[in-house]
Order: structure tokens, then sequence, then C-alpha cells
């Protein structure tokens, strides 16, 4: 995500447009409707953040859209998967009154937009490689130790993950190591962020044994 977002940025720096701010939203993909997902909790933190009034006489996505109007501002949302026709509804509103606001937008895939009303450029970013994903992990896991490193003895593919049910529980091997495996930032810290005490200090002693 943080790569996505410099070569964003970077590529702006030669042309006319001004971002004064960038704001960062996680879209929550376990809630079905994109309005409780995405308009309703992004519009709120732009309330917080001084950026728009509380209005309820509109709907979500007409709050939304006027409240970035004037706004030179990059949009980050982590987490678009599966809502084009949605987000290209959106943008059209968007577009139409706020012409300073950008938007970043990071997916599992490629996401296609097929209207007029949305330039799109789309930039691959590769999986992290092993040791950048144990890293990582280790940098959100509340459980850490002092210790970095503690867990690069972790399998590099989920297939080699841990072969003794008696010791390992699949929960973990799920939630952690397959995570891991999959190189992908948004999951590594999901799974460090529902990390339990007892679930790292199994895995650190599996190393140790």
């Amino acid at each position: 995500l943080a790569s996505a977002a410099s070569c964003y940025v970077k590529e702006r720096l030669h042309t006319s447009s001004v971002l004064n701010d960038m704001i960062f939203f996680r879209r929550d993909r376990s809630v079905g409707s994109i309005d409780e997902s995405l308009f309703s909790p992004l519009y709120s933190l732009l309330v917080s953040e001084g950026k728009a009034v509380c209005d309820s006489d509109k709907s979500v996505q007409e709050r939304l859209c006027s409240a970035l109007y004037g706004l030179k501002v990059l949009i980050v949302i982590d987490g678009a998967d599966g809502i084009e026709n949605e987000m290209c509804r959106f943008f059209r509103c968007v577009f139409e009154k706020a012409a300073g606001v950008h938007f970043l937008l990071t997916a599992e895939r490629q996401i296609g937009f097929m209207s007029s009303c949305v330039v799109e450029k789309a930039i691959s970013i590769d999986p992290l490689d092993h040791s950048s994903a144990v890293k990582l992990f280790e940098a959100i896991c509340p459980h850490t130790e002092s210790n970095s490193g503690v867990l690069d003895f972790l399998p590099t593919c989920p297939e080699n993950s841990f072969r003794n049910a008696e010791t390992v529980r699949c929960g973990i091997r799920s939630s952690i190591t397959r995570a891991i495996c999959s190189g992908i930032p948004s999951q590594i810290v999901e799974a460090a962020q529902n990390t339990t005490r007892q679930d790292y200090d199994d895995l650190v002693a599996l190393g140790t044994n």
C-alpha cells in the first residue's frame, strides 16, 4: 500500500495536480452494504476531521460528494474488490463536483472501471517476500517480543505448514501461516491484529522445539 501511494504521489510531482491532504480508509469487506462498509464510515471520518458537517437530509453518497467539494485530497481506499459498479456511480458524482479529489484504490486483483467518468491507471504491486511478510506481522502483532525475527522459522508456503495437529491448532495455521504466505499486506495485518497471546506463544514455542 505504501509502495502504491509512493508511486502515485511521485508521478504527480511533475504534474499540475495539487494535493493538500491524504486520507486513508480501510473498507470492512465483511459488511454487505457498500453504504455501511465504505460511504457512511468515510463520511463520518470526514466529519471527525472537520472536513464535513453532519447532514441527514441527503443520501450518504450525496453528503459525501458535497463534503469533498473544494478539497484537494488523495483518498486511499484499501479493499476495493468487488465494488466497481457502485464506485463508478460514486465517482461520477464526485468528479462533477470535486475535481481536486483523487482516489487510490487497493485490491487483490486489477479493478476495471468501464466508464468515461473514470481515468484509471493500475499500479501492480508484487506480494511481500517471506522475510518482509514476517517482519510486517511482527510489527503489527501486539504480542511480539522485543527480539525481532523470532518467527523467521515459519514455513514459506501453506502446504509446508506444521504437521503436528496436536501442537498447532488449525486456526493458527489458517489465520497466521496462510496470511504470511500470501504476502498480501492487508491479510497479514488482519491476521496480526486478531492473533491472541496464546496463538503467539504457541508459534514461538514451535520454533524452540
